[in-house]
């Protein structure tokens, strides 16, 4: 990361991706073996992907660079005398040509293309859509891989198990154990937290199967976390535990992520 401008004649050469906190004037140049972000006024020379990465972008809030260059192709832009957009912009590689492309001149076997940083975002999350695609059957289920198999029946077994303990927390640990030797109150807290790990097994099998990766862990960490609060503050509030559970209850309940991208919990999907 490069927290600075920088001025005419400076050149930043890096092997991995670039983000600059602040402007690229005219005359400069930064060469990156990845991606290019600026967070300022893009107005100097830019390489992305000098190794032969044809993958990667070049995007500004305030897009008007003299040249881009991604892998080997290149548009030479400076010349032209357009208007600056009010909105950020990434430029890629487009092999199909189906758009056209900013005024300039390019070279190799494809062209760069410049467009609204959000359409691009757009695009990949389409591809995202198009993933999930190929892995639901014709049915409208998923196809659960091995891994993901495995670690949704761990899960399904210790919810199961954790609720037991939890609503019949006598009955279900007396099938293995002596009931005697420990606090009912203290069962129920085992179940809850059972059952809570339960959730995460479950969500991470999820997201891996939908093809959201973490995604699915995340969203079952904020159900998982509530149902702790609620319920270890329940057994307090009737006296099956100390009072001291509620600071774990607290503590557990952290702080939950508000972000509406994380979308529906997965437990819909429990049985998919």
């Amino acid at each position: 990361m490069i927290k600075r401008t920088l001025r005419g004649g400076q050149v930043e050469k890096h092997d991995g991706d670039v983000m600059v906190v602040g402007d690229v004037n005219v005359d400069s140049t930064i060469s990156a073996g990845g991606d290019v972000v600026v967070f300022g006024r893009l107005s100097g020379e830019v390489h992305a992907g000098k190794n032969g990465d044809t993958t990667a972008t070049v995007s500004a809030i305030c897009f008007e660079p003299s040249q881009i260059r991604i892998a080997d192709v290149v548009a030479v832009m400076g010349a032209q005398n357009s208007e600056p957009t009010p909105y950020p912009e990434v430029a890629r590689i487009d092999w199909q040509q189906q758009q056209r492309p900013r005024p300039g001149q390019q070279d190799g076997q494809g062209r760069i293309m410049v467009e609204p940083a959000g359409q691009f975002w757009q695009q990949l999350s389409a591809r995202g859509r198009k993933r999930r695609a190929a892995r639901v059957s014709s049915e409208g289920k998923l196809k659960w891989k091995g891994p993901a198999k495995l670690a949704r029946l761990t899960g399904v077994y210790l919810l199961v198990a954790g609720l037991g303990l939890l609503f019949a927390p006598k009955t279900t640990f007396g099938l293995l154990f002596d009931v005697r030797t420990i606090a009912t109150g203290w069962i129920q807290v085992f179940g809850t937290i059972a059952a809570a790990l339960g959730m995460y097994y479950v969500g991470t099998a999820v997201g891996d199967t939908e093809g959201s990766g973490a995604r699915g862990f995340y969203a079952s960490t904020v159900i998982g976390r509530i149902f702790i609060f609620i319920t270890f503050c329940y057994l307090v509030s009737q006296k099956f535990v100390e009072q001291q559970l509620v600071l774990l209850a607290v503590l557990n309940l952290g702080y939950l992520n508000s972000d509406p991208s994380l979308g529906p919990p997965p437990l819909p999907f429990f049985f998919i």
